[in-house]
């Protein structure tokens, strides 16, 4: 009975966000098409049912509370962005597993798209001028197993934007909002010494539906709904170091935006691990959309992803070693191509064609270092 209580709460905060007003893309990049770390980027971008790093309170405030332990990770994007110098995508994230009391964790995330020339701009009355832009997310979260294997998570965000001024060369345009997420995440076990599980996830990102105020006008966040599922197999044989040769990660998830019929996306991704030390990913994400909301502009934006992961679990090794496991996950994607241009801009609202740009590199890189402690 109090899973159903649960479930109809989460359900009537979804609906009742679907009557906020029409989003339109603000802060679309940080909401919608970048993930936190290399992994969850190559996996297809979701994320939902991950629960073994603390970014996946990005995507599932309720996904900590499977992890174990002590969590550390750290992440860097480098998104080689065309006109704009020092751009990085930085994240690091720690959770901390508290057993029967739940799980805490808190996520720094640092979008810059770097230093942006306006030299184009006609409202620059110099004809020439530089500033910084960047955005802010910081996420306190908390999250427990409030029936077995069952949790519920809630974080509590603050967003910080600041944008160069085309109309202002002294001061930039900022903007600021706190918002909340809610998560529910279920295991299914079909092997009571582990190996074979089904999670089912259900997240609702900026719940209360929330803005961000601004000096001339306010950022509408959108409110999201994750919903996917996962499965994890384990071939239990045993041949080095009581390692495992194989298991296998399926996931799948459907991200739906409920103030407008754009950017619902379908997210795919497998993984296949080695012995516990090699990691094989890829995924797929697609979207139908129109571009500036005219629908003689309707395209589909669509990307294969993947990446590799090397993990060092030390304990295995030897008895002396402290319970410590260290992961390296990388990948290196191209930009997403639209169907009716050549490729779109994750990082800013440009789309950019092959005749004008052919010169720059359209991929980006992610790097990203996760410690556990305790498992």
């Amino acid at each position: 009975m109090k899973k159903i209580v649960l479930i109809l709460i989460f359900l009537s905060l979804s609906f009742s966000s679907s009557f906020c007003q029409y989003y339109i893309g603000d802060a679309e990049r940080l909401f919608l098409y970048q993930q936190p770390n290399a992994r969850a980027e190559a996996l297809g971008r979701g994320q939902v049912t991950l629960h073994d790093s603390p970014f996946s309170i990005f995507n599932n405030p309720a996904a900590p509370a499977f992890s174990n332990g002590l969590n550390v990770e750290l992440s860097h994007m480098d998104p080689n962005y065309p006109f704009k110098k020092y751009g990085f995508y930085n994240t690091y994230g720690i959770t901390y597993n508290m057993g029967k009391y739940g799980s805490i964790g808190f996520n720094y995330l640092s979008f810059s798209v770097g230093d942006a020339d306006r030299t184009y701009d006609a409202h620059i009355a110099d004809g020439d001028y530089s500033d910084h832009n960047f955005n802010r997310i910081y996420m306190l979260n908390y999250s427990r197993q409030v029936f077995h294997n069952f949790s519920v998570g809630i974080s509590l965000n603050y967003f910080y934007e600041k944008l160069a001024d085309m109309y202002n060369t002294q001061r930039g345009i900022f903007y600021d909002s706190y918002y909340f997420d809610l998560g529910l995440l279920k295991r299914f076990s079909f092997n009571q010494s582990g190996g074979n599980d089904l999670y089912l996830g259900l997240s609702l990102t900026n719940a209360g539906y929330s803005e961000a105020r601004g000096h001339y006008f306010n950022l509408q966040f959108p409110t999201i709904m994750h919903l996917g599922a996962s499965y994890e197999l384990q071939i239990n044989k045993e041949d080095y170091h009581g390692l495992p040769p194989l298991k296998l990660l399926l996931c799948g998830e459907y991200m739906d935006v409920f103030e407008t019929r754009y950017f619902s996306q379908v997210r795919l991704g497998a993984e296949a691990t080695l012995w516990e030390m090699l990691k094989l990913r890829i995924g797929h994400w697609s979207e139908t959309l129109e571009h500036d909301f005219n629908e003689s502009m309707r395209t589909k934006l669509s990307q294969f992803t993947y990446g590799i992961g090397v993990e060092l679990p030390m304990k295995r090794f030897s008895k002396s070693f402290l319970p410590l496991t260290f992961s390296l996950d990388f990948t290196y994607l191209p930009l997403p191509d639209y169907d009716d241009f050549s490729y779109i801009d994750p990082f800013s609202d440009l789309i950019f064609t092959d005749s004008g740009f052919s010169k720059y590199n359209k991929s980006y890189y992610i790097l990203s270092l996760n410690v556990k402690v305790g498992i």
